[in-house]
């Protein structure tokens, strides 16, 4: 299990008032509102399926292989939407495809950055800035949209 996945699940089974507890918050009403299951509810490790590298975002505007810029946050969220957590009975979950939960989680960021810790690599030698932080605030818009329009409907 990641220390992210960890320390989402024990920081949602804290015993502190839901005001002092974002996370806790957040998964108790998921699970209230019949959105999802604990598991499913505390799920945020996201990547690629088993075997798999990269967002090809970058791949797809180099080439111009995008009509508009929700093809990008969509081509982001189906190449990084595969679970990597543990189930309640501490079973290994690696690589399930999970597309509404990542976007469920993507719904409630309000913040992107990237973190590249490096002397080696400048901002302008490589693509992963608009594959990767490109990709995710293009996907995190279209799921506050998406969930705009819910709360509308």
């Amino acid at each position: 299990m990641s220390p992210l996945d960890k320390a989402v699940r024990k920081v949602a089974q804290l015993d502190e008032p839901l005001e002092m507890n974002y996370l806790r918050r957040n998964v108790s009403q998921r699970i209230e509102n019949g959105a999802a299951d604990f598991d499913d509810a505390v799920t945020r490790v996201f990547s690629n399926a088993p075997g798999n590298y990269g967002a090809n975002v970058n791949f797809m505007v180099m080439q111009s292989a995008w009509e508009n810029e929700a093809t990008l946050g969509d081509l982001f969220v189906t190449r990084k939407c595969f679970a990597y957590t543990r189930d309640s009975k501490g079973r290994t979950v690696e690589g399930r495809e999970a597309p509404e939960l990542m976007n469920d989680a993507l719904s409630r960021v309000e913040a992107t950055y990237q973190n590249i810790d490096s002397f080696e690599v400048g901002i302008t030698d490589v693509d992963h800035y608009f594959e990767y932080l490109g990709g995710i605030s293009k996907a995190v818009e279209m799921a506050l949209a998406v969930s705009t329009i819910d709360l509308l409907v």
